[in-house]
């Protein structure tokens, strides 16, 4: 119910939807966690981990995931206020992040740090979690056009009379380091036995797989017949309302469901500069064999 007022803040003019974003913050976590507390109380015997953590960085498929996990029985979203209200990418959680979710099945997805409190929190509450990461080239793409969907994000005002080449200019100098950073920090702090890192791509080329590995991580049951509903039910087709994947329709949060849209926008200038910045980024990760791209 909540959630359906996004679609009204989008109209609204920034500093009015943002006023009204926040002031749901409270009331949308009090309502999750009461459907999360209903949920243990129906189904919490069946589970073997009660909250299922989703980090990733923004637009790297942490929706969809999310989308898909909820297909079982009794788990729902939950976002602690503090999470909404802060800059995720550097933010550590509060102590209490995990103990407020005594006795709820919860859907939790967050964009934060990897760093040594966030990673050391979910170790000592024995949180299972996936971190999910893209193409850095896509994510600028991607990002570009879903703030300007959002009059919220503090880079609306700064990105909505930008154009898309002078946003990637800008996005290669001030963004890229830190999203390096990101998917690195977590590579180096994560526990290996209760976490696992997922590509967005590979969820796009081979869903079965990977939801499989992730489901593996979570400890959930995952029969063939589970798996297939899932992807089914999450193709790109069906969350875009009938678009096939590369359709693109800049006004919808599923604009695309592709990877390498970059290939259509940057300019050579644009790739040497990204380069510079993120060439061993793309290399470490699998992504590009060598700077010759």
């Amino acid at each position: 119910m909540l959630s359906n007022n996004i679609a009204i803040l989008r109209k609204l003019p920034k500093p009015v939807a943002k006023v009204l974003r926040d002031s749901l913050v409270y009331p949308r976590y009090w309502w999750h966690a009461q459907k999360c507390r209903q949920g243990y109380k129906q189904y919490g015997d069946q589970y073997k981990n009660s909250i299922l953590f989703v980090v990733g960085i923004p637009k790297s498929g942490t929706t969809w995931l999310e989308k898909m996990l909820s297909s079982y029985p009794g788990y729902s979203e939950l976002l602690i206020p503090e999470a909404s209200l802060a800059s995720p990418l550097q933010w550590d959680m509060p102590e209490d992040t995990f103990t407020r979710m005594r006795k709820m099945l919860v859907l939790s997805k967050m964009h934060l740090a990897g760093t040594p409190h966030n990673a050391k929190l979910l170790s000592d509450s024995d949180i299972p979690y996936a971190i999910l990461y893209r193409d850095l080239r896509d994510v600028c793409i991607s990002n570009y056009h879903y703030v300007r969907l959002a009059p919220w994000h503090y880079q609306y005002k700064e990105i909505i009379d930008k154009s898309l080449p002078d946003y990637v200019d800008q996005w290669i100098v001030n963004s890229l380091p830190g999203f390096c950073r990101w998917v690195d920090s977590w590579a180096e702090v994560r526990d290996p036995s209760r976490s696992i890192m997922v590509r967005y791509e590979d969820i796009l080329s081979d869903p079965h797989d990977t939801l499989r590995r992730i489901l593996e991580t979570y400890e959930l049951p995952a029969t063939e017949e589970r798996i297939n509903d899932m992807v089914e039910r999450n193709r790109f087709e069906h969350l875009s309302g009938g678009r096939a994947a590369g359709q693109e329709q800049n006004n919808s949060f599923f604009r695309k469901g592709k990877a390498g849209d970059w290939t259509n926008h940057f300019t050579s200038d644009q790739k040497e500069a990204f380069k510079e910045v993120g060439g061993d980024w793309l290399i470490r990760h699998g992504y590009e064999s060598d700077k010759n791209w």
